[in-house]
């Protein structure tokens, strides 16, 4: 079996969290621009999810 190099792991990894991270950001904008969700709802979400992708920086 096929072993991936452990930093090429790594790195599909980060890109993989980062791209859903991304997703969350855009469906949060969504709803907020949808206003299903307050504006005070969302940005509390949207500075999570930016604190979270400064994390796996």
């Amino acid at each position: 079996m096929y072993k991936q190099h452990p930093q090429l792991e790594e790195e599909q990894k980060k890109k993989a969290i980062t791209s859903t991270l991304y997703a969350e950001y855009d469906a949060v904008e969504s709803l907020s621009n949808q206003h299903l969700i307050d504006d005070s709802v969302s940005e509390k979400q949207k500075k999570e999810i930016v604190e979270k992708m400064e994390d796996e920086e």
